[in-house]
C-alpha cells in the first residue's frame, strides 16, 4: 500500500490470505493421518450450532485451537484438527420455523456459511473429518450408543417431575434451566410430572468426582469447576412422619447438610411441586393446597428474587425427638433436582435436629434425553401393541428422521422386531447434547459400517490431545467423560478419559454480557474478516486477553497488534538479500557483542514461545513476537554503525526467520508470504518450528 501524507499505513491482507488458503488446499497439508511415521496429535473444538452466522465467540475458540494445532503441525505431528456441526435440537429447529424453511436446509445453508468464514479465517481443519449430527450415516452411531446404554441399563424409562417449557413445548433437562429459566428463549420453567427416557448420570458421580485428579492436563480452574457442578454434599437423612388434615399420614426423608447452622429447626421444606407431597395432598382431599404445590402454576423463578418465599401446604411432621409438629412448607430455596428436594429450615429457638444416618448426595442428577420435538435424532425403540416398547435391531439403523413441509416429524408403521406385528416409533427425539457428546470419538473416524472398523479407527487417534472450549461450557465436559467411560466400557477406546488437555476459555463480552446467538449480542465474524482480514483479526483476539480472561469486544481496529504485523512485515522485506546473506553466513565465526545479544534473544524466544504454547498462552507468545521484532530492529541498526560484522549479519538473519517460523500460527497468511519471500522451500504450515 502506497503511504499517503499524513496517513499511517494500515494492513491488508486479504490478497495474500486468499493465495496461501489456495495453496494449502492444493498441497492437502490439513489432511489427517498424511504424515504416517509422526506422532499424531488430536485437536477438537466444540462446534457451533447451526443456526446462523459465525460470531466473534467462535472466532475465539477456533483460532486458539488452530495456533495449537499448527504449532504441532509445524513441529513435525500428524495432526487432526476438526469438529461436528451441532445440527440438530431446538436451537436450528426454532431459528427455521422462523424463517419459514426445513431445519435440513437451515442446518446446510449454515454450516455452509460458516465453513466459508472459518476457510477465510485460515484455519488449518480437515474438512473431511467435519460432520453433520443430523447426517443419516452420523446418527446411526447416535442411536447404536443409545441402544448399547439401554441394553446395560444405563438408560431407563420414568416419572417425575421435570422441566417444562411453554415456549419451546418440550422437556429441558436441569442443564438447559439456567436460574429458573429456559437456557434458549429465558421464558420461566414449569415443573410437570412426566414419563420420559432417562440416562443414570447420577449413579457416575462418584468415579467421575474420584477421577478428578487424574486429569493433570486440565486447568484447576475446570476441575474446580467440575467439582463443584457434581457437587458432593455430606450429611444426614432425617425420616419424619406427615399428618395429613383427613386423619392419615405419610412419610418424608429429609437431607440435611452438614453445616455448623443447622442444629435446631423450625419446619420441613419441601421444593414446589415435590411428588410425594403432592400425592399425600391428593389423599388429604385438600385440592388447594395441591393447587398451590403440585400444579405447574407454582413454577421455579429465580432464587435469588424468591428465596424467602414459602407456601403453607397444610400438612405436619412430626418426629418422635420434637415435643410438637412442624409444618411443611414448599419453598422455592430448595432444589427440586437435589436430595429428592425435601430439607429442614434452621431455627435458633426450633427444635433440635433428632441424630439421623449419613448420606452422601451429589448435585448432579440423572440426564433426561428425550425431547418432544420434531428435529432430532430418532429415539431407536418402537411401540407395540402387543410387546410393548421394543428397542430397534441394529441392521435397521438409522431409523430415520422424515418431516413434513411443515418441518413435522412423519411418523409412519414398522414391524414390530419381536412379534413382526404392527409398530410405531415412539416419537420423541434425543436432546442435541446426546449428539455431540460422543462426537470427538466418531468424527476421528470414517463412520464405517461395522463396530470393528468404528473401534480401530477411533483407537487409532485415542483420545483428544486437546478439547478447545469456554469454561461455561463446563458442564458439557462433565458429558463427554461419563461418556468416555461408556464407550470404553463397550471396547470401543482404549482410554476412559476422552480428553488429555483442557484448559478452557473465558467468553468473549459484548457491553459486559456474553456474546451469543440466544442473547442476541453476537458480531458478525464475516463482517470482521471483510474489514480486518483473517491475520489482523487472530492476532487481535489472541493478544486481546490470555484464555483465563474474557475479551471485551470493541469493533475499532487494534493498534498494537496492526502495528506488530507491519512492523514484522517491513523488517522482513526491507531486509530480504541481507537475510539470505546471514543464513548462508557461517555460524562458527566468533560473535561480536551485538551478535551474541541477538543470538541470545532468539534463542529465548523459541524457547519461551514453544512453553507458552504448550501451556495454553498464545497472547503470552503474542507479547514475545512482539518484543522479539523491537529487539530484531534494535540488531539491524547496530549492523548500519557496524558495517562488516558478519557475525551480527548471521545472527540478524538467523533471527529473522526464526521470526518469521514463530508467527505461523498465528497469523499464518503473512508468516507464508514472507517465507516465500525469504527463497524458503516448502509451505511454513508443515514446518520446520525453529530450533527443531
Amino acid at each position: 500500500m502506497v503511504d499517503t501524507p499524513g496517513r499511517r499505513p494500515s494492513y491488508e491482507g486479504h490478497g495474500i490470505e486468499r493465495k496461501w488458503q489456495e495453496r494449502w488446499r492444493e498441497a492437502g497439508c490439513f489432511a489427517a493421518g498424511t504424515r504416517t511415521e509422526s506422532l499424531r496429535q488430536y485437536h477438537y473444538p466444540a462446534g457451533p450450532f447451526t443456526n446462523g452466522r459465525l460470531h466473534l465467540g467462535h472466532v475465539r475458540t477456533f483460532a486458539l485451537a488452530d495456533v495449537m494445532a499448527r504449532a504441532a503441525r509445524q513441529r513435525g505431528y500428524d495432526v487432526l484438527y476438526a469438529f461436528e456441526w451441532d445440527a440438530f435440537g431446538l436451537p436450528t429447529e426454532l431459528v427455521a420455523q422462523e424463517r419459514g424453511v426445513s431445519p435440513a436446509a437451515l442446518a446446510t445453508e449454515a454450516a455452509a456459511r460458516m465453513r466459508a468464514d472459518l476457510e477465510r479465517l485460515g484455519l488449518s481443519v480437515d474438512w473431511n473429518h467435519v460432520r453433520l449430527t443430523c447426517d443419516p450415516r452420523y446418527y446411526r452411531w447416535t442411536q447404536w450408543l443409545f441402544l448399547r446404554m439401554l441394553e446395560r441399563d444405563l438408560v431407563y424409562r420414568g416419572t417425575a417431575m421435570l422441566n417444562y417449557c411453554v415456549t419451546c413445548e418440550t422437556t429441558l433437562a436441569h442443564l438447559e434451566v439456567e436460574e429458573g429459566d429456559c437456557w434458549r428463549c429465558h421464558s420461566p420453567v414449569e415443573r410437570r410430572e412426566l414419563t420420559q427416557w432417562f440416562i443414570r448420570l447420577g449413579d457416575a458421580s462418584r468415579i467421575l468426582l474420584d477421577t478428578l485428579p487424574r486429569l493433570e492436563g486440565w486447568s484447576e480452574t475446570l476441575r474446580k469447576l467440575l467439582a463443584g457442578f457434581i457437587g458432593a454434599v455430606e450429611g444426614a437423612e432425617v425420616d419424619v412422619e406427615v399428618d395429613l388434615p383427613n386423619g392419615g399420614n405419610g412419610v418424608l426423608t429429609a437431607f440435611v447438610p452438614d453445616e455448623p447452622a443447622v442444629k435446631r429447626i423450625d419446619a420441613v421444606l419441601v421444593a414446589p411441586g415435590h411428588p410425594d407431597v403432592a400425592r399425600l395432598l391428593r389423599g388429604s382431599g385438600v385440592p388447594d393446597a395441591e393447587r398451590l404445590v403440585a400444579s405447574a402454576a407454582l413454577r421455579r423463578r429465580r432464587r435469588e428474587e424468591v428465596a424467602d418465599e414459602t407456601v403453607d401446604t397444610g400438612l405436619r411432621a412430626r418426629h418422635p425427638a420434637w415435643p410438637e409438629p412442624l409444618p411443611v412448607l414448599a419453598s422455592y430455596a430448595v432444589d427440586p433436582n437435589f436430595a429428592g428436594g425435601v430439607t429442614v429450615r434452621p431455627a435458633p429457638t426450633g427444635v433440635e435436629l433428632p441424630v439421623a444416618r449419613r448420606q452422601l448426595h451429589h448435585r448432579v442428577q440423572d440426564w433426561l434425553v428425550s425431547r418432544q420435538r420434531s428435529w432430532g435424532t430418532p429415539l431407536p425403540v418402537v411401540s407395540c401393541p402387543r410387546c410393548g416398547e421394543v428397542p430397534v435391531p441394529d441392521e435397521r439403523l438409522p431409523l430415520e428422521l422424515e418431516l413434513d413441509d411443515a418441518g413435522l416429524r412423519r411418523i409412519g408403521e414398522s414391524p414390530c422386531p419381536r412379534c413382526d406385528g404392527a409398530a410405531t416409533p415412539v416419537g420423541d427425539t434425543l436432546d442435541c447434547f446426546f449428539d455431540v457428546v460422543w462426537a470427538m470419538t466418531g468424527i476421528c473416524t470414517t463412520l464405517p459400517d461395522d463396530v470393528a472398523t468404528f473401534s480401530k479407527e477411533a483407537r487409532a487417534w485415542g483420545s483428544v490431545d486437546w478439547f478447545h472450549n469456554g469454561f461455561d461450557s463446563f458442564f458439557y465436559a462433565h458429558l463427554h467423560r461419563f461418556i468416555g467411560y461408556v464407550l470404553h466400557d463397550l471396547g470401543i477406546t482404549d482410554d476412559p478419559e476422552p480428553v488429555r488437555n483442557f484448559h478452557g476459555h473465558a467468553m468473549v463480552k459484548l457491553d459486559g454480557r456474553k456474546m451469543s446467538k440466544h442473547e442476541g449480542n453476537t458480531v458478525d465474524a464475516a463482517t470482521l474478516l471483510d474489514d480486518l482480514g483473517a491475520d489482523l483479526l487472530r492476532v487481535q483476539i489472541l493478544w486481546a486477553a490470555n484464555p483465563l480472561q474474557p475479551v471485551e469486544f470493541r469493533p475499532e481496529r487494534d493498534a498494537r497488534a496492526e502495528s506488530l504485523l507491519l512492523g514484522i512485515r517491513k523488517l522482513v522485506l526491507d531486509n530480504i538479500a541481507l537475510v539470505r546473506i546471514g543464513i548462508t553466513t557461517d555460524h562458527r565465526i566468533p560473535q561480536s557483542p551485538a551478535a551474541l545479544e541477538a543470538t541470545e534473544a532468539t534463542e529465548q524466544v523459541v524457547e519461551r514461545v514453544t512453553r507458552f504454547v504448550d501451556c495454553y498462552r498464545p497472547g503470552a507468545c503474542v507479547e514475545d513476537i512482539n518484543r522479539f521484532c523491537n529487539r530484531l530492529a534494535k540488531a539491524r541498526r547496530a549492523l548500519r554503525a557496524a558495517d562488516g560484522d558478519a557475525s551480527l549479519v548471521h545472527a540478524f538473519g538467523r533471527g529473522v526467520t526464526t521470526l518469521v517460523q514463530l508467527l505461523q500460527p498465528f497469523a499464518p497468511h503473512l508468516a507464508e508470504e514472507l517465507w516465500e519471500s525469504l527463497g524458503m522451500e516448502g509451505l511454513l504450515a508443515l514446518g520446520p518450528w525453529p530450533g527443531e
